[in-house]
């Protein structure tokens, strides 16, 4: 299923990863030494990839990518228990 926007748009430090062609990295004004990423997928699924950044990213945008993220990580922490 493809999603709306067919990006997800994040926020992480800058020196998190380097990043392939099909994102783009954006400053962030002000005190947040962050940047955003706008990150390509075909599928909603895909952003299953950025669980690897944990706590080191914030996922802003679409809010099924954060739902996804959000669902992801909650079966990871009953897995875990």
């Amino acid at each position: 299923m493809r999603f709306p926007s067919g990006s997800v748009i994040t926020k992480v430090r800058p020196n998190t990863s380097s990043w392939g062609s099909s994102t783009t990295v954006t400053p962030l004004a002000g005190q947040d030494a962050r940047v955003t990423i706008t990150v390509g997928y075909d599928e909603l699924a895909g952003v299953r990839q950025l669980l690897q950044f944990g706590d080191h990213i914030d996922i802003l945008s679409p809010e099924a990518a954060r739902g996804l993220i959000h669902d992801l990580a909650a079966q990871i922490v009953l897995a875990h228990r």
